[in-house]
């Protein structure tokens, strides 16, 4: 029994003795900040020209018989839980203030009147302040990140530049931002959102950009908003409402498992799409061109574009798919008549008939990873000269269907290493400039026609 009592004395001994060294270190630690916070800030002084970095209350505490007005540089503040040493602080140049448990108002703040960018990140969600930042009308940027269960205490700010809301939470209801009429850019992102209301921003006419990304969600609203260069929705099951007055987009992406299209009907014309569907959807039956750039994601069973009539650039890109287009004819376009340009990346594609090309002239052909294509059997009505031609590691084992194209102004042909008949092309190939030739690593890689042999 006495061995047993020595050796839990010793034990014991040992803890208290670490105990008191790692509560030395802190003192030590605590003593060296204030240290240098003091050759930073004198007594006196209300404005300070330097960045600071508070880590806990007792570092900020130094401030509490110091009147601090203005900081012009960087100020953050981490794992405080009462910021009354900061409340005369009027203006700041960028904020970052990570809110703990401990800290469930912004109050103290209430004199803040200027700040470029302000980042508030809540590392729990039982943050019960009211309106904070009373004064605060304006800023480049806000980024508010973390386990945010709402925004309704945002209600002075006028005109923002950049705002972006970065959600933990697997609700989220967007209210306050009652003031708000100018906003440049906003993006939601909350990937472990499953619901999402956005009740705020109705007053906006017009953004630059707009970008969701959450899980199952219907985008409503935005109904008094008229412009926007880009709208980006991303989500598992998407639903599409709103945006009534939005007569003009100049970027579109949607992106989604699930995708129903309730609106947007207003749009017969689009410059750019980037549509990526991967089980099922419906919508934007109305447009009829996509003048610039057309990118489709999609599954065989959806039904989306069916008016479309003129593409400027399609892009088959079918990665991530359970169940791709084997052919164009399975893109499930029946009115498309024109396209000027053709990308396909994708791992069905066997054939690129179902398409008439007899009347197109197509810019650019672009080949891209497609290991069930050996051929262009479907092309065979092209007629026309294509500008550009890239054919990038493929499955591709002859350019049959190829041989009415009167002419390539630029080739690019690598890693395709069962790519052995060239015939297809051999009466244009010396056409081709020769600094515009890249031809190499592929079965045959011929410089010259005369090099490409075997035809008939």
């Amino acid at each position: 029994m006495k061995l047993h009592s020595l050796v839990l004395f010793i034990f014991l001994s040992s803890i208290i003795t670490m105990l008191i060294g790692c509560q030395k270190n802190e003192i030590e630690d605590l003593q060296a900040r204030i240290a240098e916070l003091e050759e930073i800030v004198n007594a006196g002084d209300s404005v300070i020209f330097a960045d600071i970095t508070i880590n806990n209350q007792a570092e900020l505490d130094f401030f509490t018989t110091r009147k601090i007005t203005h900081i012009f540089g960087r100020l953050e503040l981490g794992n405080c839980h009462d910021l009354s040493p900061m409340k005369h602080l009027k203006y700041v140049s960028d904020l970052y203030i990570s809110i703990p448990q401990e800290l469930t108002s912004l109050d103290d703040l209430e004199y803040l009147e200027n700040v470029s960018s302000l980042y508030l990140d809540f590392t729990t969600g039982e943050f019960t302040g009211s309106e904070v930042f009373p004064r605060l009308k304006s800023a480049e940027s806000i980024n508010i990140s973390g386990w945010l269960p709402n925004t309704e205490w945002l209600n002075s700010l006028e005109s923002v530049d950049h705002l972006s809301l970065q959600s933990w939470s697997t609700s989220l209801i967007i209210d306050g931002f009652g003031a708000l009429t100018t906003l440049n850019t906003l993006n939601i992102d909350g990937y472990q959102t499953q619901e999402l209301i956005i009740n705020a921003f109705q007053d906006i006419s017009s953004m630059y950009g707009l970008s969701i990304n959450a899980n199952d969600y219907e985008i409503a609203g935005f109904n008094n908003l008229t412009g926007l260069t880009y709208l980006s929705l991303q989500g598992n099951e998407l639903v599409v409402s709103g945006f009534k007055k939005l007569s003009l987009i100049q970027y579109l992406e949607l992106n989604a498992n699930i995708l129903n299209i309730n609106s947007l009907d207003q749009f017969s014309t689009l410059e750019s799409l980037h549509l990526a569907v991967f089980e099922n959807g419906s919508g934007l039956a109305n447009i009829r061109a996509v003048n610039s750039y057309l990118s489709l994601s999609v599954n065989k069973n959806t039904s989306f574009l069916s008016n479309l009539t003129h593409v400027g650039n399609l892009e088959i890109y079918s990665y991530g798919l359970s169940d791709g287009p084997r052919n164009l004819g399975e893109l499930n376009l029946p009115s498309l008549k024109t396209i000027n340009g053709l990308t396909v990346y994708s791992p069905f594609i066997e054939s690129l008939e179902g398409f008439d090309f007899s009347e197109q002239t197509l810019e650019q052909l672009n080949i891209f990873e497609t290991p069930e294509l050996k051929n262009f059997t479907g092309l065979d009505s092209l007629s026309s000269p294509i500008e550009f031609v890239q054919i990038y590691n493929t499955s591709l084992v002859t350019l049959d269907g190829l041989d009415g194209v009167s002419g390539i102004n630029y080739l690019y042909a690598d890693n395709n290493i069962y790519l052995e008949n060239w015939c297809a092309i051999k009466d244009i190939f010396d056409d081709i400039p020769e600094n515009q030739r890249h031809i190499n690593n592929n079965l045959v890689s011929p410089s010259s026609s005369a090099d490409i042999t075997g035809c008939d």
